[in-house]
């Protein structure tokens, strides 16, 4: 039968066929969730793709999109942006009675972006601190909110802030603690959390933790650590302290809350670290007076310092120990055992958290620092050599 509107050019130039469905499109829903999981760990780069490819793949991916989330840029509209998002997300989940979205791996920054105004030179010390202290609020006002919708969902997370910034001024509230954390990094202080009102253990799933104590920050409290994350295994201690005016109190810390009973309480919970298997502690001196290479005496004094450190955190009864006497980011290195360019201890943390989202083994390593030195392993820096040949008088 003869169909209207044909020729016999249409059998020269066939029309072309309805597209098929896309190989991945038509893989089950089971399946392409494990898919998006695996590839939604770059911090949200791969969820932000996957929601644009089509409708079909912004349903089914919606789920995984947020697995892993990195938010550094200090921009409050980011928060604010990102927390719609997901409350949206989670809204057509619930409609469709599909899986849930949740944020599993979070890099976050505390400290918000610097204001072009502040550029401005016709502005009073006094003005600029007044924006300063606006633009904290104001983040940290985006920031309480999108904390709250996703903290106890957390299974990683990176906390970075700046140390000239004392936001936020009060404890951020944590209901609940943190149940399914199972590993905690943070750079500056500790960390601003209020722990919960009752009983519940802050961290009871925490394995590991790094952690940086500077000199003008309060000291960590291991007792509380003990206590609170009690299935620890694994502890990175960034110790920057100034020598010799003040010393340095890790270790003594960490063997009272090991061995001294004394301090606890009756029936208290048992807080002595008795599952940590890994214990690293870099030092970061920072020499008085403030010269690039310290004097002779210092020198001699610093490593007769670093001796009785090492002494000391070998009695400890931790499995495997390393000690560091002059951490200086050395330990960011690539896959290859090169080092890049210098980068910062942010940054540092920053690619150890993708790397153990991708389910990893990071930077920070403790066989790094044990193996035997070769051409493409790290080298002592180049300060702890001056250092030690100072020392020695060479």
């Amino acid at each position: 039968m003869h169909h209207p509107f044909t020729s016999f050019l249409d059998d020269w130039f066939p029309q072309p066929a309805a597209p098929a469905a896309s190989t991945l499109e038509s893989l089950p829903n089971e399946l392409l969730d494990i898919i998006f999981k695996l590839s939604c760990t770059d911090g949200g780069r791969t969820g932000c793709n996957l929601a644009l490819v089509s409708k079909s793949i912004h349903a089914t991916s919606r789920a995984a999109r947020f697995h892993s989330v990195s938010l550094l840029s200090g921009i409050s509209d980011r928060l604010v942006d990102l927390l719609r998002t997901f409350n949206a997300a989670k809204a057509e989940a619930r409609a469709e009675g599909a899986p849930l979205p949740f944020v599993r791996h979070l890099c976050i920054s505390l400290t918000p972006a610097w204001s072009p105004l502040r550029l401005n030179t016709t502005l009073t010390r006094e003005a600029r601190d007044a924006l300063d202290q606006t633009e904290c609020e104001d983040y940290h006002a985006a920031f309480l909110p999108l904390f709250a919708a996703i903290h106890t969902d957390l299974e990683t997370l990176c906390l970075l802030r700046q140390d000239h910034f004392a936001h936020p001024t009060s404890p951020i509230p944590c209901p609940g603690g943190f149940p399914r954390l199972r590993e905690f990094t943070f750079n500056e202080g500790v960390p601003p959390f209020a722990p919960p009102d009752d009983a519940t253990l802050m961290y009871p799933a925490l394995r590991r933790l790094h952690m940086t104590i500077c000199g003008g920050d309060p000291p960590a409290d291991f007792q509380w650590w003990a206590v609170n994350a009690p299935c620890l295994a694994w502890l990175r201690i960034n110790a920057v302290y100034l020598f010799p005016l003040n010393p340095l109190r890790v270790v003594s810390d960490l063997t009272r809350v090991r061995d001294d009973h004394s301090w606890r309480r009756p029936n208290a919970r048992a807080t002595s670290f008795s599952q940590l298997q890994t214990l690293m502690l870099m030092v970061r001196p920072v020499y008085f007076p403030g010269d690039a290479d310290p004097s002779p005496q210092v020198a001699a004094a610093y490593a007769a310092s670093a001796s009785r450190l090492d002494a000391e955190l070998r009695t400890l009864g931790v499995p495997c120990t390393v000690f560091q006497p002059h951490y200086d980011g050395q330990d960011t290195v690539d896959q290859s055992g090169f080092l890049p360019e210098r980068l910062s201890l942010e940054e540092g943390m920053r690619r150890d958290w993708l790397l153990r989202v991708d389910g990893g083994q990071a930077l920070f390593v403790a066989e790094f620092w044990t193996r035997a030195q070769t051409k493409t392993t790290m080298q002592v820096p180049g300060m702890l050599r001056r250092l030690w040949k100072v020392a020695r008088g060479d």
